[in-house]
């Protein structure tokens, strides 16, 4: 259902959106826009680019809303659609760094938990992850935040299985190293 206050009110706007009502356009926009652009932000890393995916997100919402069929969360198409063209951005603005080029890990080897405190805020957590290298961030964003599989990863990315795993891998002991590095400067 959404954010919306009722599976009737999402249905009526969906439609709407359909129908190229700009009234239900505006509704749609304004129930999900924070989200998405958070959703923007993991991936282009600045609030200015995040800005102007968001903006071509709902332009491309809008164009292929008539694919949406009623089955399943609707706000799931629409993330699943934001980070798809997240994702495409990317590649058009770092030429998909060469993820298939670095060489795999045994994901075995580190497959402990990431684990932080409870006293980081999601904002804190969000700064380290923007400071992962940008294929470790891809990796770990889909993953972690958006729930992709390594299967689904990997054909998104065209990279294999074994290196979204161990780009995911990589990630997650560099956020482990970058969390010890700020809990020695406290401490200090």
């Amino acid at each position: 259902m959404g954010i919306f206050k009722s599976l009737d009110q999402e249905t009526k706007i969906i439609k709407g959106c359909q129908k190229h009502k700009i009234a239900a356009q505006k509704a749609l926009y304004d129930q999900y826009a924070s989200k998405m652009l958070a959703i923007c932000r993991r991936y282009a890393g600045n609030l200015p680019d995040s800005e102007d995916l968001l903006q071509e997100g709902f332009m491309l919402v809008f164009e292929k809303i008539d694919q949406y069929r009623f089955q399943g969360s609707f706000e799931g198409w629409l993330r699943r659609l934001f980070v798809n063209h997240s994702l495409q951005f990317l590649r058009k603005k770092v030429h998909m760094y060469s993820l298939s080029d670095l060489h795999t890990v045994s994901y075995d080897d580190f497959q402990e938990k990431y684990e932080t405190e409870d006293s980081l805020s999601l904002q804190e957590i969000l700064n380290y992850i923007d400071q992962l290298p940008e294929g470790y961030k891809v990796v770990f964003n889909l993953y972690v935040l958006d729930g992709y599989t390594h299967q689904e990863i990997a054909e998104s990315l065209s990279i294999s299985v074994g290196t979204s795993k161990s780009q995911l891998a990589r990630a997650k002991m560099k956020l482990r190293l970058l969390l010890q590095q700020e809990v020695q400067k406290s401490i200090l």
